[in-house]
């Protein structure tokens, strides 16, 4: 082969390559969803709003083992954060202003309200007819959630969640 026809091939590879890694890489990204809406808490010291932009979807073992998809709702994008976990309760610890909503938990809906960087945090459970979903599967979630009589946070949050990562330890 000739020298011509080798340094063709050798930059065809390494072009090929680059373009593949590129593409696992957005493949793997970690990626929100959309969220619209509200919750509000009346915490000690007055009441407190969070507006809630970015939906993800989660899955792994809670800290019983039992396997669970978890919602996420968050102000701030966490797709980065999310990426970074090695473990599903890891993400909770990223959330600042937003709130958690366990799937699979049980009979009932485990949610975890937050605001202001952890330091107003509120967990309760819902009632399933809290949520409408248009969505229901390992995939995506996607619909609206509703909180009216609860004694923590209340408000409706529109969601469209994709799967953003699924975790083999909590």
């Amino acid at each position: 082969m000739s020298r011509t026809a080798l340094r063709f091939l050798s930059t065809f590879v390494l072009e090929a390559a680059v373009a593949a890694v590129g593409v696992l890489g957005l493949a793997g990204a970690a990626q929100a969803g959309d969220a619209s809406g509200e919750l509000r808490y009346q915490a000690k010291r007055g009441p407190v709003t969070v507006t809630l932009h970015h939906a993800y979807l989660v899955t792994g073992p809670d800290a019983m083992g039992q396997p669970i998809r978890e919602l996420v709702l968050s102000e701030q994008d966490l797709a980065s954060a999310i990426a970074g976990c090695d473990g599903l309760g890891c993400v909770s610890g990223k959330l600042g202003s937003g709130a958690t909503v366990d799937f699979d938990a049980g009979p009932r809906l485990n949610t975890w309200f937050v605001a202001n960087d952890q330091l107003i945090q509120h967990s309760d459970t819902a009632t399933p007819d809290t949520m409408s979903l248009q969505e229901n599967s390992a995939q995506r979630l996607a619909g609206r959630w509703s909180q009216s009589d609860a004694e923590g946070a209340v408000g409706t949050v529109q969601f469209d969640a994709p799967l953003t990562k699924a975790f083999s330890k909590h």
